[in-house]
């Protein structure tokens, strides 16, 4: 398991900050880890074992999704906290000059999409993670909170499903 987290991950992540994932290579990059996953614990498909289960086995293993997520999540940090002249900062934080045009064919989601989507589960816009950025300290604690360690339902979600009063 250690030689799988210390090689094959990595390879797996290189350069994953900057990526824009879609639904598709989100799923094949599930499969390939859960096939890697399956592999070490000597499981086949066969067997019917559910993939909580195998991650559970495999030391509670983070889908390849929220370690994505993670990433993101840390190199957008980073980039707050850059001087506005640096590069990255600019080309992230820019808008695009008005007289450019965009392909048909360019891609429909792109990066600041993504992020916002990811901050949303912290109940975050990007404007206020920019400013949480700042913090270090409490933006490394944002990124490493795994989904269940994040803040509380809404009310919202708690009533979503429940049948209304007679009274409405």
């Amino acid at each position: 398991m250690r030689v799988f987290r210390a090689t094959t991950i990595p390879a797996l992540l290189y350069g994953s900050e900057t990526w824009t994932l879609l639904q598709a290579d989100s799923k094949r990059l599930e499969v390939f880890q859960m096939r890697c996953l399956r592999r070490i614990l000597g499981v086949s498909l066969r067997d019917k074992l559910k993939n909580d289960i195998i991650r559970t086995r495999c030391e509670r293993q983070p889908t390849i999704k929220d370690q994505i997520k993670q990433r993101c999540l840390r190199w957008f940090g980073h980039v707050c906290r850059m001087p506005q002249h640096r590069l990255p900062n600019r080309a992230l934080f820019h808008r695009r000059p008005a007289m450019w045009k965009i392909q048909k064919k360019a891609a429909r989601k792109i990066w600041q999409m993504q992020v916002a989507a990811d901050l949303a589960t912290s109940r975050l816009n990007i404007a206020e993670a920019r400013e949480k950025a700042q913090d270090r300290r409490a933006w490394r604690q944002l990124t490493t909170a795994g989904p269940q360690q994040q803040q509380a339902p809404t009310a919202a979600y708690w009533l979503r499903g429940q049948p209304r009063s007679a009274a409405s």
